[in-house]
């Protein structure tokens, strides 16, 4: 496997979280209640899994990897995306925060969890699309397998040390669970 592959199906997992936050903005919009354990696990998602996984193979390996080989195309995308990356973080650490005050029963925080969660999922769906349609051709195009192979290794070493034995296939069920919930998916 490409690990530009490894990464746009690693996107397509959170594009599918996205799209169950999108539900349970809608939800609490219309004041239905709303399990906080899914709250819990999605914010663990984009916690662990986006910021301390994917991210970090993204910052670590691939973008040095572009960098080093001096692709012309890429003209400050790299730029870009690393500070997409940290105000994706920003408004995850706003979103954990406000929804802890919900869950304390100040309610004055759900407007501010509603529009963290809104920016987040705009950024965080745009970003994705830089990345796909960009980035991981430029990528494809110009690295050599050499480099890709060195890549998946170090993708695997950040997958052990980041996520831990089993985490990945955790976050997977808790997908599944929640997309039959929030997208009515049998």
């Amino acid at each position: 496997m490409k690990a530009t592959k490894q990464l746009k199906e690693e996107h397509q997992a959170v594009l599918l979280l996205l799209s169950i936050l999108r539900k349970i903005r809608e939800k609490i919009g219309r004041k239905e209640e709303i399990p906080s354990q899914h709250l819990e696990e999605i914010l663990e998602f984009f916690k662990v899994f986006v910021d301390k996984c994917h991210h970090k193979k993204e910052e670590g390996i691939l973008f040095p990897m572009i960098t080093g080989a001096e692709i012309p195309e890429e003209k400050g995308l790299i730029g870009d995306l690393l500070r997409d990356h940290a105000i994706l973080h920003e408004y995850v650490k706003v979103i954990d925060e406000s929804f802890t005050g919900f869950k304390a029963g100040d309610q004055r925080n759900v407007e501010r969890l509603m529009e963290a969660a809104k920016s987040y999922i705009t950024l965080l769906t745009e970003h994705i699309s830089k990345e796909d349609d960009i980035l991981f051709e430029l990528a494809d195009q110009y690295l050599l397998r050499e480099a890709d192979e060195r890549m998946m290794e170090q993708f695997e070493y950040i997958e052990i040390n980041q996520l831990g034995s089993g985490k990945h296939k955790q976050f997977e069920r808790m997908l599944e669970r929640l997309e039959k919930i929030y997208l009515k998916k049998i």
